[in-house]
């Protein structure tokens, strides 16, 4: 097979070799050198949706691109739970690729995996599922996405330790455009929202910006909180 340099070739040959490449192909290829990270910046990826799960019990977190019919999968799992893990691995399971690398601050190198996904490619979230995680982290991680963009389709928290979590106080700063999940302890009111978390189920209000949420929790034993948001 005759080998030439993706570089050299001209830039409508370029646009097509990397409208067939997988998330994964341009991951490596934008680390090569200087002038491939320009490149990939002209490739689909940015018009791909980014999932973010961070899960503190596990030690783990994920970054889930979905490319056509197949998902390619970003892990990032504590080096505690392997001996000799080695610098990564990829593995297929069930027509999905995963794509694994081990650091002992499973939060922090999400953090920087997203950030390099974003000003790289110019990726924004989609779906955000965090749990089991201390506040410090969570208002990090909260942070780090506002910062980049200004409203994402799903946020999901669940076990965040500490006092009850102020939901207020974080609809302050994420934007939710689909739905919000809360699966913890709250604060027992939300006075912007003008309801008691524990008296209301199953209703529409509107605050005082005129935003929308209709209100409930789940049945069984572990309530869940949920909260969709509109204009």
């Amino acid at each position: 097979m005759t080998s030439f340099s993706l570089l050299r070739v001209p830039y409508v040959a370029q646009r097509e070799i990397l409208c067939n490449m997988t998330p994964f192909d341009l991951y490596f290829l934008s680390q090569s050198s200087k002038r491939a990270k320009r490149l990939v910046r002209h490739s689909p990826m940015k018009k791909f949706g980014i999932d973010l799960i961070i899960n503190g019990k596990e030690k783990a977190g994920q970054l889930i691109i979905k490319h056509g019919n197949i998902t390619y999968n970003f892990v990032v799992v504590s080096t505690q739970r392997y001996v000799d893990p080695g610098m990564f691995q990829i593995d297929e399971k069930d027509g999905d690729y995963y794509y694994l690398t081990f650091f002992d601050d499973v939060p922090t190198q999400m953090k920087v995996l997203m950030n390099y996904f974003h000003e790289v490619f110019e990726m924004k979230l989609s779906t955000v599922a965090l749990a089991v995680l201390n506040k410090q982290t969570l208002k990090s991680i909260i942070d780090m996405i506002t910062s980049r963009q200004p409203e994402i389709q799903d946020l999901k928290l669940q076990d965040i330790e500490g006092p009850g979590l102020d939901v207020t106080e974080l609809l302050k700063k994420v934007r939710t455009v689909n739905k919000l999940w809360i699966d913890l302890k709250l604060k027992s009111g939300i006075e912007e929202w003008g309801v008691l978390l524990n008296v209301n189920r199953g209703i529409t209000l509107t605050n005082a910006n005129g935003v929308t949420a209709k209100l409930g929790f789940n049945c069984g034993n572990n309530s869940m909180f949920f909260l969709y948001v509109s204009d």
